[in-house]
């Protein structure tokens, strides 16, 4: 997988299967999803599976729209609609999915969000 710039829209170029090469661009995809030695890339309408883990992943990145928000999930802030804070954090994706962010970046979503509080 690579960075790459087409029409001012970035994009990552993912091998799908053996021959079949795919160009997502940054703005459709909504996570990255460690599971063991692999990465689910989630868009609005497909699933992809990459035989690398989320750590290698994330530093071909190289993108500050991508956040870490815990373990398993690096996600598009700009897909992020909703934040809940507090005891149980949550925050909500476009596709109304959930994810559970770490307490150590509750701080920089709040800053995305344009909140007036601190956590």
């Amino acid at each position: 997988m690579y960075c790459q710039i087409a029409m001012n829209k970035p994009f990552v170029i993912i091998n799908v299967t053996k021959n079949r090469y795919k160009k997502l661009f940054i703005d459709d995809i909504l996570y990255f999803k460690a599971d063991r030695s692999y990465c689910i890339i989630k868009t609005l309408e497909e699933e992809f599976v990459l035989t690398r883990p989320l750590k290698d992943v994330s530093s071909d990145l190289g993108s500050d729209i991508f956040i870490k928000v815990n373990r398993s999930y690096i996600v598009n802030i700009n897909n992020c609609i909703e934040l809940k804070i507090g005891f149980n954090p949550e925050l909500v994706l476009c596709n109304k999915e959930v994810i559970k962010p770490r307490e150590g970046v509750l701080n920089e979503l709040v800053l995305y969000f344009n909140l007036k509080t601190k956590v």
